[in-house]
């Protein structure tokens, strides 16, 4: 739904769940949930991957390259990708200290039916649109097919302590609320048109004010009212992975500029929008594909269980330090990119040191707290009843009014979509987000 759920190849983005880059994390990003009602044990298995690919063993001969990639997710392959594609002879390393590619996507085999069938579901990041220019071309190359996420039927509301269905992208609500929402959502769209996503601070004044302020206090300035921020709150906890008043008035402003430049564009399913459509087989194979181009030439190298432990700096060489189970292995190249997300720098060492004021960003950057789950079924029930499989709540209805219950009184789920995969293997796949995300995940911390 966000970009923690959606693809785009031009840029990292910066929220989302934490990832780890020690290999072998039990903190890593691997939130997910996978439910199935026919069975107690289905947990994934990792999609098997044909590529020759360098696992903690490289000759000492083999240290040598051009350029050295930090990170095997979307944003360090499509780099590698994309350097081969300009120049042939560059040789290339990309490291990543996770056991396996793909980032924050993930395919994986699940138990979807009664008699143990299994089928493929993406844990990570699954949507994509045609207004993603980057991806759409990237997936027509790797002649990866993609399908519509289904949205046929009554969707189901739950804001306020009531529960409602409707029909339209847009809930039912009254035409004050209507107004005051369309009224802010133009407002969010115009102040987002003027930021430049690449120099957000081109526009000076304008991003000066924002960067003062957080995404809250900016949408209280543009009048939403209580039932229509009702409204706002499940998709930004699943947008950003955090409430508003935690996210920088700037950052959330851009982010949604490059989403397509209003919040619509990023929370709704309609054509055009970030959950128009899925990858068959998984976006998994975006990662898979292009690290099989990238390793087609033998002089390139991807190397796994690698965790980035130094990167030293002179003027005739960049010496990049890794640590796997061998333990310490270094290289050296001409240029290093790093894809990883930016709190993940504090456990590497710089030499020369980074500005302090660079050290403060990556030990102060919080990132979004998301957890996805997969609830499988034997078959799409809410399609009979005439309904979408989609619902989005606020978590305002109350499970309990005992005072002395021991787990939150209130839900933690923002949204859900049908998550039916192309074979036709029915589930249903959602999103808990933010203080939600926090709270029931201390919940199970607590009783495990």
């Amino acid at each position: 739904m966000d970009d923690q759920e959606n693809i785009e190849t031009e840029k990292a983005t910066l929220e989302g769940v934490q990832e780890s880059n020690e290999p072998g994390d039990e903190n890593s990003s691997e939130n997910y949930v996978v439910i199935n009602e026919n069975s107690e044990n289905a947990s994934p298995t990792r999609a098997e991957i044909n590529i020759e690919i360098k696992d903690e063993d490289t000759e000492k001969n083999e240290s040598n390259f051009d350029v050295i990639i930090i990170g095997a997710g979307l944003s360090g392959l499509y780099s590698a990708y994309y350097l081969i594609q300009k120049c042939k002879d560059l040789r290339i390393l990309v490291i990543e200290g996770k056991d396996r590619l793909g980032g924050r996507t993930q395919t994986a085999e699940i138990v979807c039916s009664q008699n143990g069938q299994k089928s493929m579901w993406d844990l990570g990041g699954q949507w994509v649109t045609d207004t993603q220019k980057n991806i759409t071309s990237l997936l027509k190359t790797l002649n990866l097919e993609t399908y519509p996420q289904f949205i046929e039927g009554k969707k189901i509301l739950e804001t306020n302590s009531k529960i409602v269905n409707y029909n339209s992208s847009i809930p039912s609500v009254s035409i004050l609320s209507l107004i005051d929402l369309q009224m802010g959502s133009m407002k969010i769209s115009s102040n987002a048109k003027k930021i430049s996503t690449i120099n957000p601070f081109e526009n000076l004044a304008l991003a000066s004010r924002l960067d003062s302020g957080n995404l809250d206090e900016f949408l209280l300035s543009k009048s939403f009212s209580s039932k229509s921020r009702s409204l706002l709150d499940p998709a930004i906890r699943t947008i950003y992975g955090a409430e508003a008043c935690q996210i920088n008035a700037l950052f959330g402003l851009m982010y949604i500029k490059s989403g397509g430049g209003s919040l619509e564009s990023l929370a709704l399913s309609d054509q055009g929008c970030a959950q128009e459509k899925k990858v068959k087989g998984g976006t998994q194979q975006i990662s898979e594909k292009l690290a099989q181009i990238i390793t087609n030439n033998k002089r390139n190298k991807i190397l796994l269980n690698t965790a980035l432990i130094e990167i030293r700096q002179d003027k005739e060489k960049v010496t990049v330090v890794g640590k796997n189970s061998s333990g310490l292995i270094s290289f050296e190249c001409l240029k290093v990119i790093s894809s990883i997300p930016i709190n993940q720098y504090v456990h590497i060492s710089f030499d020369p040191e980074l500005p302090l004021y660079k050290r403060h960003v990556f030990e102060f950057c919080q990132m979004g707290n998301l957890i996805k789950f997969i609830a499988t079924y034997s078959k799409p029930f809410w399609r009979e009843k005439g309904f979408s499989g989609e619902a989005v709540s606020d978590g305002s209805v109350l499970w309990s009014n005992n005072e002395d219950a021991d787990f939150p009184k209130s839900g933690p789920i923002a949204c859900v979509f049908d998550g039916t995969n192309e074979q036709g293997h029915a589930a249903l796949v959602g999103f808990i987000g933010a203080k939600m995300a926090i709270e029931w995940t201390g919940l199970i911390l607590l009783n495990s």
